[in-house]
């Protein structure tokens, strides 16, 4: 008998609106709420919306009424937040699945990378340095450099830096902001560290003589590494003691 109403219900309210009707148990949890237009005509299905936490990397789901309505059972959808929601990129977006060149040629994408071997400081547990692309913050690119960009969410909101994150203890914590190419440390040309604003160059020096406040005039100096650390607008620096 309960089958034969339903039909019947269903066939009734089908010129109303085009949401389905659904049939709970025999609690009464069998209510139906149409989201977005009034008359649920229109209305677009339910999507969640999963975002992406800077900090960790991880994807925290906000609920699911947003852009558009649908149909679907009383208390299927979370209803809107209290606070606006954050400005972080899409869990879900373009960025998604692309492999690090890509991401890097792709504009509102950004790169991660594992701190440990991207710059070779302390352990590496990963096959590559590259950990994966993300949308960039829907807030827009804030200014500056990105070695000043001591925050996530503002490394975050620029595809031209990269983020680095500890993943050394399972978690992905966030540790560095990074100007987007090759890790300074991974420089071995003097030249090409030379060129870089958010490098410096190292050296080693022989036949030197040094004062008793340690600092030393030598007779050769040569290029021993790269390291991050020039602040942009510092000029080219020439090797110790010249």
């Amino acid at each position: 008998m309960r089958a034969v109403l339903a039909a019947a219900l269903t066939l009734a309210l089908a010129p109303l609106t085009a949401c389905p009707v659904y049939f709970g148990d025999d609690d009464g949890d069998d209510d139906v709420c149409a989201y977005g237009d009034d008359d649920g005509a229109e209305a677009d299905p339910i999507a969640p919306i999963r975002l992406v936490d800077p900090y960790s990397l991880t994807c925290t789901d906000f609920g699911g009424w947003g852009g558009g309505g649908g149909c679907g059972p009383c208390g299927a959808c979370d209803p809107p937040p209290e606070a606006p929601l954050p400005t972080w990129g899409f869990c879900d977006s373009q960025c998604t699945a692309l492999g690090e060149g890509e991401c890097l040629a792709t504009e509102g994408c950004r790169a991660t990378y594992d701190y440990a071997c991207y710059t070779g400081d302390g352990p590496c547990t990963a096959e590559v340095p590259y950990t994966g692309c993300y949308q960039v913050d829907q807030s827009g690119a804030l200014e500056g450099d990105c070695l000043d960009l001591a925050d996530a969410w503002q490394c975050s909101t620029r595809d031209d830096c990269v983020a680095l994150h500890d993943f050394s203890t399972g978690g992905s914590e966030f540790v560095q902001c990074r100007v987007e190419g090759a890790a300074c440390e991974y420089i071995g040309v003097e030249e090409e560290c030379l060129a870089r604003p958010d490098c410096a160059p190292r050296y080693e020096g022989t036949d030197c003589t040094c004062d008793p406040s340690g600092n030393c005039t030598c007779e050769t100096w040569t290029f021993a590494d790269c390291i991050t650390g020039r602040n942009p607008g510092d000029p080219t620096p020439p090797p110790p003691g010249m």
